[in-house]
Formats: C-alpha cells, sequence, structure tokens
C-alpha cells in the first residue's frame, strides 16, 4: 500500500467521482481520497510499527 499511494488514490477519486455521477474528477474527489490514502498509511504504519497497546500517542497531520 505504502509505495502505492499514488495510483490508489487516482482510484479511490474515480470512484468517489463515479458515486457522484459527474462527468470530470473534482477537487472535492480528490480531498476524499487523499484522507483515505493518509488513513491507511497512518494505519499501515501504525501497525508495522508495532506501537500498539505501547500508549505512544498519534498526531494527525
Amino acid at each position: 500500500m505504502l509505495e502505492r499511494r499514488v495510483p490508489m488514490l487516482l482510484r479511490l477519486a474515480m470512484a468517489f467521482a463515479l458515486t457522484d455521477r459527474p462527468w470530470l474528477i473534482r477537487a472535492d474527489h480528490i480531498d476524499a481520497a487523499i484522507a483515505w490514502v493518509r488513513y491507511a498509511t497512518g494505519s499501515a504504519g501504525f501497525v508495522l510499527a508495532g506501537t500498539a497497546g505501547r500508549g505512544e500517542s498519534l498526531s494527525r497531520n
């Protein structure tokens, strides 16, 4: 997932645009896709870094 952020972001933006049924991908579709990719990347980093259960605080970008 981490190496494929840009292709995944574009696919998500397209999926969000398809659900709204416009002819173009708008900025709000890209913003929503960015939020999903950031969440997925942060979740993968959290799980793979082994920080679960250590009481470390999470920071938001």
